[in-house]
């Protein structure tokens, strides 16, 4: 059986979901094994395992057969904790994929990268530094013309910021599923370029026989000694029409044109002489209204196909340049054996395509018997598909299920969740026993009121029958924690004035609020609440900026997004700063950042966390203790970066500015400072004072890579094409994609609802919602644009004077019977230089301790092996230290005595280019053995062999050893072969050289 718990906001949803778990717990000794509880977050996570041990660790205090049970149940878990399977759902197909590493054609040690934006910026600069092929010309094209069509929309010229944005399109899921089964003419240039033709000459047909038409329609009017003001509507009369498509302009016919076809009393104005309806008439007998007739139907068969052509001829750039980052991104994840993160359910799901439901279990090792799956509205197609055997197979064992959602919480459609799966498709496919949890545990009774108002009216107001089913129930009932508890709802309409700055960031409603901000707060204060109790819900992360510029300029604590930010700290940007000064320390710009600090760093022999740390050490001032946290993530963020692509500073440093800079750090538990952050950030949290700032959504956006939907063209000629990106605008309407763009707009209107309904359930005890008056046309009537606009329709005649309405009176806030932990902060940033840490057991040892010859001979052999040339020996030694061989302290020794070594032997000649030196070179026998001498110098048919020997004692072995080796030069072709076998002694005597006879 499939159980579906229909949770809205704030009904108890983890509290039931760890009940059901418990019942299945106790049907077995080890159900605990069979199992699966998968949420979407890791705090959901070890929320519901906390709640889950908590519950079982109460029931074995009692003293009853259950109570016997659950202690053993408790202490199986923590006994076999791995097999305890409540896990997110990225882990759980990681998990499973890694069983499949061999079908994928991937190693099994392939590695994750969760910073899929650091990849496409990858994928996008190695497309950019492939232009300098001669094959690639075409794109370079391109590109050419996508930087001018950019410059032309006001943007930036440089393409690669735009391309890197638009990119991540590959990553929707609505690609990946649309991609499916395509001839891909995306990596055919030809074929785009044939494409293209093709669509020009759609456009231009139309064009010119619009043309010809409209300068038709002209001299018959003109010949009938008539102006288009001459028939009805005057200077306004569709007549008109002819004139602009004459010209060669584009206007669709309006309703009133299409309507004068065999229509002639529909020309004549009211009044007009005799005379002038003759011409008119005649003009109509002439071919004028045929003229129109063909008009009518040029539009109605071809117009389509002209605006399709014509959208899709628009971005056929980028589709082309597309093709070749998508291939880059491919052949990058290949190179470097790694899986997106966010392509794994992709993954997956190809590989178990048809395979049976007993496969996939054999291949992950174990059998679940029981799934429970939360937030349910937030899983994707491919997510489900990969799920859905899983559930099947427990459903027809006759085992229970369950799964929790709320398709009015389906916030994350940009990240690929689709809410129809809640909706209607499980329906679909399974039996299902709905339970909707109405009681709301969260909020108190005004703010109950308040939803439940709000949106029940939503669906009536905007008329769409999807939404009116959609939140058809989605009323609340008091719970018995929070009946008699009344709580606080405000809201605040602020008149919206017309601005002509179209550049400001901030409407001037917007400005006006962040003036009433303080007020709000200190009402808020004098009913008792911290500020760590307020909570300000933001849409964007400008807008969090906004709100927390106006607050720190008053003087309150804030806490947001954008400050937890590793790349907000000042301290964190001097040390980036510090390593750019490294790669290029002429950047004057970026000294001034530097403040005259003088950076010293090792950059040839120490990693890229050493360097890191040298660079801290070496700032004169100290550091806030505020900023030993973002120190710690920085050096986190630096540790995970080498561990992926090594200790490169340029790269380290182009990734800081792309992504590495956005990543945040956890906030402090126990701050007391106003929390700011988006709306999408705080689903599934509850605050005490929950202020919404800038409340209005609009239903239909227009910015942003969201807004672009992949099309898939299903008539000729268009679908050669295969697959394309469009932007989601009202120019789709009179496309082939006209469906596209109705289901589009339908889910931007849900997800407004949807981020509005998150936004106003998020408060417990006082909600305050500041928004924009909606402008009455001139018939007093309020359009219906965005959910501000809902808003005032529903409240409208309860505002007083000053556009405000209230229900309940501010709140006094209730002192919580939890214990607050406060976490101890670090008060300094502990870093030991390199020298002075833990020392390895090097093998040099003392380098010159005569009773180690063995150890000192193979550091000396192993410097020696990577010397051409004299010049070379300060290196080698370098190398040797960086190897560990020798420590940093033995170098000066190491090299004085290396040096005498080398110049012992000067009139041979041997280290000083004369020859051409082998170091380590390989010669194979005859019977496939393979000799290797330490140094064989060749100058044409001379070569002369030597072999280094470091102990004291000397061997006849050694000679036969170097004779060897002469022997096998002399095979090869060498007239002239000398051979030496060449000693270290102690320090006394240097060296000792015996030449050696075949």
């Amino acid at each position: 059986m499939l159980k579906v718990y229909s949770a809205s906001a704030g009904s108890g949803k983890t509290h039931h979901l760890t009940e059901e778990y418990i019942k299945l717990l106790f049907r077995n000794n080890d159900a605990y094994k069979h199992i699966l509880a998968v949420t979407f977050t890791n705090k959901a996570t070890d929320e519901m395992k906390s709640r889950v041990i908590e519950k079982l660790y109460s029931l074995s205090k009692e003293n009853t057969a259950d109570g016997q049970k659950a202690k053993k149940i408790i202490t199986d878990i923590l006994h076999d904790y791995s097999s305890f399977a409540v896990s997110t759902i990225d882990k759980f197909f990681q998990q499973t994929m890694r069983a499949f590493a061999r079908e994928i054609g991937e190693y099994s040690s392939y590695k994750v990268e969760l910073d899929s934006s650091a990849v496409l910026s990858r994928s996008v600069d190695m497309m950019m530094s492939s232009l300098e092929e001669d094959k690639n010309g075409v794109l370079l094209d391109w590109l050419l013309h996508y930087s001018i069509d950019l410059i032309e929309r006001g943007k930036k010229w440089d393409v690669t910021s735009e391309l890197r944005e638009m990119s991540k399109l590959f990553l929707s899921e609505d690609f990946k599923l649309k991609k499916r089964g395509l001839v891909d003419l995306l990596n055919d240039k030809s074929g785009i370029l044939n494409y293209r033709e093709k669509l020009n000459e759609i456009i231009s047909s139309f064009r010119k026989d619009l043309i010809l038409l409209g300068k038709k329609g002209v001299n018959i009017i003109s010949g009938s000694n008539l102006s288009y003001d001459d028939f009805k509507g005057g200077t306004k009369s569709p007549f008109k029409h002819f004139v602009l498509w004459a010209d060669g302009g584009m206007k669709v016919p309006t309703e009133t044109f299409i309507n004068l076809y065999d229509n002639i009393d529909i020309w004549y104005k009211s009044g007009d002489i005799d005379s002038l309806k003759i011409k008119i008439k005649c003009s109509y007998d002439g071919g004028l209204n045929d003229v129109i007739g063909e008009i009518n139907k040029l539009f109605e068969d071809g117009y389509k196909s002209y605006m399709t052509a014509l959208l899709i001829n628009e971005n056929i750039y980028l589709v082309g340049i597309f093709a070749d980052i998508y291939g880059f991104l491919t052949k990058y994840l290949k190179d470097n054996n790694v899986v997106l993160l966010g392509e794994t359910a992709d993954v997956l799901n190809r590989i178990i395509d048809g395979s049976d439901t007993p496969f996939v279990y054999e291949k992950i090792g174990c059998r679940y018997d029981n799934l429970m799956l939360d937030e349910f509205q937030d899983t994707s197609v491919l997510q489900w598909e990969n799920f859905k055997p899983l559930f099947l197979n427990s459903i027809a064992s006759g085992n229970d299920n369950l799964i929790v959602g709320d398709v009015k919480q389906s916030i994350y459609r940009w990240r690929g969740s689709d809410w129809n799966l809640l909706d209607k498709e499980i329906g679909k496919t399974f039996g299902v026993n709905k339970i909707p949890l109405i009681e709301n545990w969260r909020s108190c009774e005004n703010i109950v009121d308040f939803n439940n108002e709000l949106f029940g009216e939503v669906g009536e107001i905007l008329q769409i029958e999807k939404i009116k089913s959609i939140y058809a129930d989605s009323g609340q009932k008091y719970s018995t924690k929070m009946s008699g508890k009344e709580g606080h709802v405000k809201l605040n309409f602020i008149e919206q004035k017309n601005t002509n700055d179209d550049s400001s960031k901030i409407e001037e409603w917007q400005k006006k609020v962040l003036t009433l901000l303080p007020d709000t707060i200190k009402n808020l204060k004098n009913s008792g609440y911290d500020y760590k109790d307020i909570t300000i819900l933001v849409r964007k992360n400008i807008e969090g900026a906004q709100v927390a510029g106006e607050l720190i300029a008053k003087g309150y604590a804030v806490v947001t997004e954008d400050s937890l930010l590793i790349g907000s700290s000042e301290f964190i940007g001097r040390i980036v700063a510090s390593l750019k000064y490294l790669l290029d320390p002429e950047d004057k710009v970026n000294n001034i950042k530097l403040s005259g600090i003088k950076v010293e760093a090792n950059i040839n022999y120490s990693s890229l966390y050493d360097i890191c740390e040298e660079i801290i050490r070496c700032f004169p001032e100290k550091y806030d203790d505020g900023e030993i946290p973002f120190i710690q993530a920085f050096m986190d963020a630096v540790l995970d970066y080498t561990s992926k692509y090594g200790s490169d500073i340029n790269g380290f440093v182009k990734w800081w500015d792309d992504s590495g800079k956005k990543r945040p750090i956890s906030a402090p538990r126990g701050q007391n400072a106003i929390r700011i952050m988006t709306i999408h950030k705080s689903k599934g949290l509850g605050f005490k004072a929950t202020i919404i700032p800038f409340f209005k959504e609009k239903f239909i956006s227009s910015s942003g890579q969201n807004n672009y939907i992949w099309c898939k063209p299903q008539i000729e000629p268009f679908r050669e094409i295969g697959l394309i990106p469009l932007k989601a605008s009202s120019a789709l309407k009179n496309t082939i994609f006209s469906e596209e763009y109705e289901q589009e707009k339908l889910y931007s209107y849900i997800d407004s609802i949807n981020t509005s309904y998150v936004a106003c359930t998020r408060a417990k005890n006082e909600l305050i919602i500041f928004a924009p008056k909606p402008k009455a046309n001139t018939k007093g009537e309020y359009s219906s644009e965005a959910m501000s606009d809902i808003l005032y329709k529903c409240f409208e005649d309860r505002l007083d004077n000053n556009g405000t309405m209230e229900l309940g009176k501010w709140y006094e806030n209730e002192t919580d019977e939890n214990v607050s932990v406060n976490e101890e902060m670090q008060d300094e940033f502990i870093s030991v230089p390199i020298g002075d840490r833990l020392k390895l057991s090097l093998r040099g040892g003392d380098f010159f301790d005569l009773d180690n010859h063995r150890r000192r001979g193979i550091v000396m052999h192993n410097i020696l092996s990577r010397i051409n040339s004299a010049g070379d020996l300060k290196k080698s030694i370098e190398d040797a230290i960086y190897d560990g061989e020798l420590s940093r302290d033995a170098f000066d020794s190491t090299y004085n005595y290396m040096e005498k070594l080398i110049k012992s032997v000067s009139d041979k000649h041997w280290f000083d280019n004369t020859y051409s030196s082998y170091n380590e070179l390989s010669i194979i026998n005859i019977d496939g053995s393979v000799s290797r001498p330490d140094r064989v110098l060749v100058d044409g048919t001379k070569a002369i062999v030597i072999d280094y020997k470091f102990g004291p004692i000397k061997h006849k072995s050694y000679e036969r050893q170097v004779a060897g080796y002469m022997m096998l030069l002399s095979e090869i072709g060498f007239t002239q072969v000398e051979g030496y076998l060449w000693e270290a002694g102690n320090l006394d005597s240097l060296t000792a050289l015996l030449k050696v006879s075949v």
